[in-house]
């Protein structure tokens, strides 16, 4: 399981996920360093994914071998719409956010051979944790000196205080990863944070 949520801020998508690899049926050990779910394509179309970690990467990989020889957005999207539609007979199956600049702002998930219309705001993986997002998002303090990227950044510090280690469950942890999403480009954060629950014994240096 794992948690991503994107969300639009007028012409900018900012993205939020876990890096959390679950194994239900032993140790957790691969909590960190986990794996990234947030995948910058190229510099106009992100892609994050939630389910069947190598299933998700063989799509992404198909995505990125499109858009090198001039594929179209739509294409993008089926490929990902076929993946989900493949695997989800499997239980778990696939999710997908795609964040785009290519025709204009486009914010959309796919999800059991479904593609949804463009959206404002969306979440994939464990979905009961978005109304605990939107919670954090309501509270976190408003800056003393406003800002033009100030609703970009609540959203991104109210996705991070979910690994403050009381709101995260058990199948959701490890690093919270940022993506920035905007017309001139789509980057990563240039910030991440980390919550151990376990003790923490000094090393020996």
């Amino acid at each position: 399981m794992t948690f991503v949520a994107a969300k639009c801020f007028g012409e900018s998508i900012v993205i939020a996920s876990d890096t959390m690899i679950s194994r239900p049926a032993g140790a957790s050990h691969d909590m960190l360093p986990g794996r990234l779910k947030i995948v910058i394509v190229s510099s106009k179309v992100t892609i994050a994914f939630a389910g069947l970690i190598n299933q998700s990467i063989d799509a992404i990989r198909e995505v990125r071998r499109l858009i090198l020889t001039g594929g179209l957005l739509s294409g993008v999207e089926e490929i990902l719409r076929r993946a989900t539609e493949r695997y989800a007979s499997y239980g778990v199956g696939l999710e997908f956010i795609v964040a785009s600049h290519v025709d204009g702002v486009a914010l959309k998930r796919i999800w059991e051979g479904t593609i949804s219309a463009n959206l404002h705001g969306t979440c994939i993986g464990d979905r009961a944790l978005q109304a605990r997002l939107l919670e954090e998002e309501a509270r976190v303090p408003i800056p003393i000196v406003p800002s033009r990227f100030e609703d970009e950044s609540r959203f991104a510090r109210a996705f991070m205080q979910l690994f403050d280690g009381i709101y995260v469950s058990g199948q959701v942890g490890g690093f919270a990863v940022i993506a920035n999403c905007c017309p001139r480009g789509h980057c990563y954060g240039y910030h991440t944070g980390v919550m151990a629950w376990d003790s923490l014994r000094r090393a020996g240096f």
